[in-house]
């Protein structure tokens, strides 16, 4: 009987958990069903409010995984992957990009230990059978998502299903392009939000009126003791910058040392959104986050390596401007302590606003770095999406600012102004890829000098201006499309006021200090063919006569390469012609030098570089007869040729009569004996240095006798000096002019004549003694009188008077010297000072430095999607 009840009762649960999943199944194909029957009415698959139509992506992502880790194992220098979406076969090439970190790029923990970071999860290709096409992505968790750009298309974006459903898809990714890109879908709804708090809805580009003048006040009044001239408010003259050819040419000289380091972060809210609402696992969780900062650092670098940053007269330009991120930290509640109830960070609070986000930030030393962006994923109100401080030639903020104390309340504190903070939510709601991404450009033009533009030449769009169809700039305050050309590229006035806080940065001016690092990564618009570059004709501007190469950011072929009909480009070296685009026969590319070791060499019509010349033969004389050849260069000694070596003389100690004209004379020696100069000629004579004697005489073509002589610049006194034009040695002063004056003043023989005079004019030492404490005392009684007391009958002290136009003591209101008030959800803001070259819009309370871009000295609040 009990096996017969068990039995039952286990038939009665199999079908009670079969009926169970059978009703799950049909659950989701009923909302499945229902969602396609909504798609197929409109002809489109809405994914949420941004993404209108999107098509579910299906690949063996197996397969990919598995060339992935055989990738980062083996020497292929590429992997594929192939699918098929808008009724066309992708096939994408894909190679690491080891260009985003910084080669010694550290993961940093909260704790402050550092860790190394895998960063083989980069790629970077192109989809095959697309001429400059480009692709940009991540591979994490076996599925690639990033983007693809192909030529005179809209870009394809590629997601994992997981972030839009939450329930289990039959497909693991999802394919949508920027055409069914959303990217204001919340315009109306925040526009009757300003309406009904009686704001005006065309002010919505900065913060309201009180962050507005805290912004202000913080930035102008940075405490710098020893540079506070270089703070005051600037005439509109003394903001003009002065550019001369030269000192340009000279600053294109060093393009490569143009990369602005990132300090990228995470908060606790970004992490609950990746393991709470998406379920991510701490590891994946953890790459997706890095994932998410690699592709914003990319779309951040394609804009501003695109870019020739110069003023409107272009006097002064800047190329070559790019990004790696040198240090990483992503917060958890466990690392911030948010649930321990001891010590919680600031960061746990989930309800700070966007102001108090950017203040916290800027609490901590950046120092390091020339930008430091915290990523979060707070709904911040008023639709709000990032924030940063203004960069300026002239006052605090923006790039490359260090950490110095400001005024708050009664007491100093420190902040770091090259902050800035970017959050990935509007309205509860993810914003897509491209949104975010435009959204950390405009925050990071911010940080280069930008305020919004405003005139009409620099945001057209609505306008009777010739380029009005394609749309506003990327420093634009309010949405734009995303689709037009304008939407990505920076105005005229962005570039203007950009260039010119390059310039304070990267020459030092005003007090600016140059953070920019070195870059050995291959860069396409600098005229050097490197890499896997083809030739380098530099920017569109640069390449109006060349024939033969593609230039940077061209629409017409990949960049850096050869045109369809050329072999060769000028670019590529001195055997094209760049007329032509062909090799060049027989022309003459490396001439013979008459002390050099190597032959002429001509074009061969096979190459564009110049074929290798035939070298001389070894110990072949060269340099004036001073040195031999060694394999093609002037490189070793006379001495070698009689198996001896070079040696130097050295003057007597303390001979300041010594003829230092003798040291710069070719001297031999055997191994172990005797240095013999040149010109020595009793010792040259000598029959046991005969050998010494005859090469001499075979050098000046069989003369008995004559010296040789070391060519101008080289070393002599054993390493010690070098021969100057004249052939003198000349002895290079170690130890510089300050140690020479320091040996004279505390030298032995100084101290004892300073001795014996003191014991000879005692008077004199007595009187100058009582001098001195007469000063003192006279110097006391003046000052006593600005000296406090706590004596009630003795009259109150005298203040200090200062001159009342220095802008960095003028005394601020207590509001000001406060943290930043909460910022109260709408978009209004004070009075934005204009831009541009047309009228400027400015605030009649504020009187702060202008220049011709417009206001500085401010902290800029992005709503969606601009700010």
């Amino acid at each position: 009987m009990l096996d017969q009840t068990g039995s039952l009762w286990n038939s009665s649960m199999f079908k009670l958990f079969t009926f169970i999943l059978l009703l799950q199944q049909f659950l989701c194909w009923h909302d499945c069903f229902v969602f396609s029957s909504a798609s197929s009415s409109t002809g489109k698959r809405f994914l949420d409010d941004y993404i209108e139509h999107y098509h579910p992506l299906i690949y063996n992502h197996h397969e990919l995984d598995r060339n992935h880790r055989r990738y980062k194992r083996s020497l292929n220098n590429h992997i594929l992957l192939s699918f098929n979406a808008f009724d066309r076969d992708f096939t994408l090439k894909l190679e690491k990009d080891d260009t985003i970190f910084a080669p010694n790029h550290v993961h940093q923990n909260s704790n402050g230990t550092r860790e190394p970071v895998d960063t083989s999860f980069v790629y970077k290709g192109t989809v095959l059978g697309y001429s400059n096409s480009k692709v940009f992505g991540v591979i994490i968790a076996k599925l690639f998502r990033g983007e693809i750009s192909l030529p005179n298309e809209p870009t394809y974006h590629i997601e994992p299903s997981t972030r839009f459903f939450s329930t289990k898809q039959p497909f693991h990714s999802v394919i949508y392009s920027e055409k069914d890109l959303n990217v204001d879908p919340y315009k109306e709804r925040r526009e009757k939000e300003q309406q009904e708090l009686k704001f005006n809805k065309n002010i919505g580009s900065c913060a309201n009126d009180d962050v507005h003048e805290w912004m202000k006040s913080v930035q102008l009044s940075v405490i710098k003791p020893n540079d506070r001239h270089k703070r005051e408010a600037p005439s509109e003259s003394e903001g003009r910058l002065r550019y001369t050819r030269s000192a340009n040419q000279n600053a294109q000289s060093t393009i490569r040392d143009r990369t602005c380091t990132l300090f990228l972060q995470s908060d606790p809210q970004l992490w609950d959104y990746m393991t709470v609402t998406l379920k991510y696992n701490p590891t994946q969780a953890r790459d997706e986050i890095l994932g998410l900062f690699v592709n914003h650092v990319n779309a951040v670098k394609s804009i501003y390596e695109d870019t020739n940053f110069t003023t409107y007269d272009g006097s002064s330009y800047f190329v070559g401007v790019s990004f790696v991120v040198q240090r990483t930290t992503i917060m958890t509640p466990e690392t911030e302590d948010c649930n321990s109830g001891k010590n919680p960070s600031q960061f746990c609070s989930p309800n700070i606003d966007v102001s108090n986000f950017l203040n916290q930030n800027s609490l901590t030393s950046h120092d390091d770095f020339c930008l430091a962006y915290i990523f979060t994923y707070r709904d911040f109100n008023g639709g709000t999406l990032g924030l940063a401080w203004v960069g300026s030639p002239n006052t605090a903020g923006g790039i490359c600012e260090k950490f110095q104390p400001f005024p708050e309340g009664t007491k100093k504190v420190d902040k770091s102004l090259n902050t800035g903070v970017v959050t990935l939510v509007n309205f509860r709601q993810r914003v897509p890829p491209k949104v975010s991404q435009l959204t950390f450009a405009h925050e990071v033009g911010h940080n280069f000098g930008s305020p919004h533009d405003k005139s009409v030449e620099c945001a057209p769009y609505g306008s009777n201006e010739k380029d009005a169809n394609e749309g506003n700039y990327i420093m634009y305050a309010s949405a734009t499309s995303g689709d037009k050309k304008h939407n990505s590229m920076f105005s005229p006035c962005s570039k203007d006021n950009i260039t010119r806080v390059l310039d304070a940065v990267i020459n030092s001016k005003n007090g600016k200090k140059n953070c920019f690092v070195h870059s050995n990564a291959a860069f396409c618009g600098n005229k050097l063919v490197e890499g896997d570059e083809e030739c380098d004709c530099g920017y569109e501007e640069d390449c109006v006569n060349n024939k033969c190469c593609y230039y940077r950011g061209s629409k017409e072929g990949t960049q850096c390469t050869l045109k369809s009909n050329a072999n060769c480009s000028e670019t590529s070296g001195p055997c094209c012609d760049g007329d032509k685009c062909t090799f060049i026969s027989d022309k003459l590319c490396h001439k013979e030098e008459e002390q050099g070791c190597t032959y002429n060499s001509s074009c061969d019509g096979k190459r564009a570089t110049c074929p290798t010349p035939t070298f001389k033969k070894n110990e072949t004389l060269c340099n004036h007869n001073s040195k031999i050849c060694l394999d093609g260069h002037c490189i070793g000694s006379v001495c070698r040729r009689i198996k001896w070596e070079e040696c130097f003389l050295t003057p007597p100690h303390n001979d300041e009569n010594f003829d230092r004209e003798l040291l710069c004379y070719v001297s031999c020696t055997k191994t172990g004996k005797e240095c013999i100069s040149s010109k020595d000629k009793d010792k040259v004579k000598r029959p046991e240095n005969i050998q010494f004697h005859n090469l001499l005489r075979e050098i000046n073509q069989n003369i008995d006798y004559a010296p040789l002589k070391l060519p101008a610049g080289s070393p002599c006194d054993n390493f010690r000096g070098y021969c100057d034009v004249f052939h003198r040695c000349r002895r290079v002063d170690a130890e510089g002019p300050l140690a020479r004056l320091k040996n004279l003043i505390f030298n032995p023989e100084t101290l004892q004549t300073i001795r014996e005079w003191i014991i000879v004019h005692w008077w004199a030492v007595m009187l100058m003694c009582i001098g001195l404490v007469l000063f003192m005392a006279a110097f006391i009684k003046v000052c006593a009188v600005h000296t406090p007391s706590s004596n009630p009958r003795k009259p109150a002290a005298r203040k200090l008077s200062l001159p009342s136009n220095r802008l960095q003591n003028r005394p601020m209101s207590a509001r000001h010297h406060q943290p930043p008030p909460p910022y109260p959800g709408d978009n209004y803001s004070g009075p934005h000072i204009g831009h541009g070259r047309g009228p400027r819009y400015d605030s009649q309370d504020y009187k702060g430095p202008k220049s011709k871009g417009g206001a500085r000295g401010k902290m800029e609040m992005r709503h969606f999607p601009r700010s």
